[in-house]
């Protein structure tokens, strides 16, 4: 099915759903042991998207590395992907993912250290989108408080008029 999708992505060159539909067929051939197609993927995404290529493309491929046993390359596609510029959620998977991939390697204070930045990220990011609500719902209260003034001044002036 998703071979299919593919392959209609390509027909009508629809970058975004050919992006997609690419990166989830390598990471299945990755999960099912086809390495050279999954790492084929990988490298045509790389070359097409260099700029847009994802933290999440690395990790699938240093997983693929891995589970072949090239423990060298894994590590040095997890050490590039942790020096991609990412967003503060894709940040959060990073340490999360990279947690139990060196857990995986036996590397396990690496492990807890990125778990934990991990964890305190997250933590962060909620307390941010806490303020901003906070922010938002004063911001809303100054507003309709400015409103019901400019309505209660308009009042006066109407019944001040009205009454001269």
């Amino acid at each position: 099915m998703l071979d299919t999708v593919y392959q209609w992505a390509q027909a009508i060159n629809d970058d975004f759903t050919i992006r997609k539909a690419a990166r989830v067929l390598a990471m299945i051939d990755a999960m099912n042991g086809k390495y050279e197609s999954s790492d084929s993927l990988f490298l045509m995404l790389h070359d097409q998207y260099g700029d847009d290529y994802l933290p999440q493309d690395i990790w699938a491929l240093a997983e693929a590395c891995l589970a072949r046993g090239q423990r060298d390359k894994a590590l040095a596609l997890m050490n590039q992907a942790s020096a991609m510029k990412m967003r503060p959620s894709d940040e959060v998977v990073f340490g999360e993912v990279a947690s139990y991939f060196y857990a995986k390697l036996g590397c396990y204070e690496e492990a807890l250290r990125l778990l934990q930045k991990s964890k305190a990220l997250k933590d962060s990011t909620v307390q941010v989108r806490l303020q901003e609500s906070v922010l938002a719902s004063q911001r809303d209260y100054v507003v309709q408080k400015l409103e019901v003034e400019q309505m209660r001044s308009s009042r006066n002036m109407i019944l001040s008029i009205s009454l001269t």
